[in-house]
């Protein structure tokens, strides 16, 4: 599309998507390195947290293991999407 502009109008609209293009990666990149960044220092910090499934935490108030298999009205089971943090 520069290219068919005239003269130093398309030069100069050329230069500026350039560097509008390059400006973007940069951010790109930038944002790629916070993530990775922010995803080791998750991993360093929950280290020590042990991971627990949600079957095998009880839910106190219903008597039930979470997510647990309920049947519906029309005698379709279904897993129960709702679980409460203790």
């Amino acid at each position: 599309m520069a290219a068919q502009l005239p003269g130093r109008t398309g030069d100069a609209v050329l230069g500026a998507a350039r560097d509008a293009f390059v400006g973007g990666l940069h951010a790109a990149v930038g944002a790629a390195v916070v993530c990775a960044a922010a995803a080791v220092l998750a991993l360093y910090a929950l280290r020590d947290v042990p991971a627990a499934s949600p079957t095998t935490v009880a839910d106190p108030e219903a008597g039930q293991p979470r997510g647990y298999t309920e049947e519906s009205t029309d005698g379709s089971a279904y897993q129960s999407a709702v679980t409460r943090l203790p």
